[in-house]
């Protein structure tokens, strides 16, 4: 079992992939190739980025990468509110979307934060040696 699988902001980065899923295949086919593949990739590189972040042997490196899965959940939520204001989905949907972006958004900045604070305790252990 790989790290990544043991964490919870992984799984929980996962289904949101389910939920965009959902939204996605009811789109018209206009949007379908250009607003549809953008919510896809955006989704996706959330959980790729907390994998290849648990893989880097930093914790700087590993916080970049939570970065830019943090930032794609950012982007997921902004899409969503696109798909709103078109009306291609349900409130419900959307804000149950949305809401997880959030807290998929929060689980990530702890992350960052833990990960930052090890690599500052590292580099200053280091610096004394």
């Amino acid at each position: 079992m790989f790290g990544f699988e043991k964490l919870d902001v992984w799984h929980k980065s996962v289904d949101l992939i389910l939920q965009v899923d959902v939204v996605v295949t009811k789109l018209p086919k206009h949007e379908f190739y250009s607003l549809g593949d953008q919510i896809r990739r955006a989704v996706l590189a959330i959980s790729t980025n907390i994998a290849e972040g648990t893989g880097r042997n930093s914790k700087k490196e590993a916080s970049y990468f939570f970065n830019v899965a943090r930032g794609s959940a950012y982007e997921v939520a902004s899409l969503s509110k696109v798909l709103r204001t078109k009306g291609y989905s349900n409130d419900h949907t959307l804000n149950e979307l949305y809401s997880n972006c959030e807290e998929v958004s929060k689980m990530l900045s702890g992350m960052i934060k833990l990960s930052q604070s090890q690599s500052r305790s590292q580099s200053q252990s280091q610096s004394q040696v």
